[in-house]
């Protein structure tokens, strides 16, 4: 039994099962061993002492543990030194003794430390900063002796193979670490691959020349003459224009012109922005206080402004793809397989960095759980109940109500 159901993205309009929760699947299933709260081997004999039920939530039960709630905790202070317990593993991964993030108050409890809650929970990404360095060594040394796979895919065409290849190595090289486990490493390169895969395939058959000419070409259709579409239409376009201004390859071969572009656009926007304001501030009749409007002369010189920035971004982008081909021609062989490598080992790197930063996240979280509950007692929020009693009765005897 596999209980998948916490395995997917959410979207607005529905969920998304992506690679890295194909992945999971598929590895725990070919494993067929138990995996708690994920997946469990069940004989035929406690089939037929549940009637046959077949509930996976029967065999397979991945809902949280409740929340523990210590009452004399609540009540006096101090956190549970088996809570923390609990969690020992979960900061040791991130190279953080939990226990030191305490003082000692007795045998079962310990307090916050004196500099406050807040300050500690703001050091932990201090604290787990040594052992992230160290899984980006590793990161570093894995993707230096395997990307051979990939530069020699033109010759071998064994695209699969090599993915396999690339999610045993990745974990079997940085599972030892410990911040991160076998499902969540594989997750990583998993949708890793399942963004790239294409373009891998393209490398296969058409070398890192091939790559680099089909992200050109897939910008070029993005940057097409758009006709006279509707404004819905256009407001499409335009997006895909930008996305397409976003991709990898974009920076590393025309920066300076890049930035030539977004500063055009960004005096466009405020000018357009500063001509919107100066028009319609003339129209709010009913303004207690009208703001101060520009004269005639000076509106159609903002205007004239408007227009030229405008024209200025039309010639800059009219000439963007033409300029990206251009530096894209003028790659040699060794070139073009460097700048390659460089976006897959990027956008590869982000997505385990968004896997560790989850991690880290969750540590700080559950940090603040512990203070959220007994950082101030029961006794204590009584006493501020009573003060605020205390006030709120002298303000009505001097109002007059009491």
């Amino acid at each position: 039994f596999i209980n998948a159901d916490r395995e997917y993205t959410p979207g607005r309009a529905q969920n998304y099962l992506d690679p890295q929760h194909v992945e999971k699947i598929v590895a725990a299933y070919q494993d067929y061993r138990d995996i708690p709260g994920f997946a469990r081997v069940v004989d035929l004999a406690e089939l037929e002492a549940n009637d046959f039920n077949l509930n996976i939530r029967r065999y397979v039960d991945n809902t949280p543990p409740p929340e523990p709630q210590d009452v004399r905790a609540h009540l006096h202070g101090g956190v549970p030194k088996a809570e923390v317990r609990d969690h020992e593993a979960a900061f040791a991964a991130y190279g953080v003794d939990v226990h030191a993030l305490f003082a000692e108050r007795d045998a079962d409890y310990y307090d916050f430390l004196p500099e406050g809650w807040e300050r500690t929970a703001e050091r932990i990404p201090e604290l787990t900063r040594p052992a992230e360095e160290r899984v980006w060594e590793a990161f570093d040394e894995w993707w230096r002796r395997h990307t051979k796979l990939l530069v020699e895919l033109p010759a071998t065409k064994k695209v699969m193979d090599t993915r396999a290849d690339l999610i045993k190595s990745f974990v079997t090289e940085l599972k030892p670490l410990g911040m991160l486990d076998r499902f969540q490493l594989a997750g990583v390169i998993a949708s890793w691959w399942g963004g790239v895969q294409f373009d891998v395939r393209t490398l296969a058959f058409h070398k890192f020349s091939g790559v680099v000419q089909g992200w050109v070409a897939t910008i070029q259709a993005a940057f097409a003459e758009e006709g006279e579409e509707e404004v819905r239409d256009k407001q499409r376009l335009a997006a895909e224009k930008r996305r397409a201004r976003e991709h990898r390859v974009v920076p590393l071969l025309i920066p300076d012109y890049l930035n030539e572009l977004e500063e055009a656009e960004a005096r466009r926007a405020e000018l357009d922005a500063q001509v919107k304001a100066a028009t319609t501030s003339g129209d709010e009749e009913d303004a207690d206080e009208p703001e101060e409007t520009l004269s005639p002369a000076e509106l159609k010189k903002l205007k004239a402004e408007l227009a030229a920035a405008k024209r200025r971004v039309r010639e800059l982008e009219a000439a963007f793809v033409e300029r990206l081909a251009a530096a894209a021609a003028r790659l040699d062989a060794t070139t073009e397989e460097d700048l390659v490598l460089r976006i897959f080992k990027t956008d590869l790197r982000a997505r385990l960095d968004r896997e560790i930063a989850a991690g880290r996240r969750a540590l700080i979280d559950r940090f603040r759980t512990w203070a959220d509950k007994y950082a101030v007692t029961l006794r204590e929020l009584e006493a501020e109940r009573a003060a605020a009693a205390a006030r709120l009765e002298t303000y009505l005897k001097e109002l007059g109500y009491a």
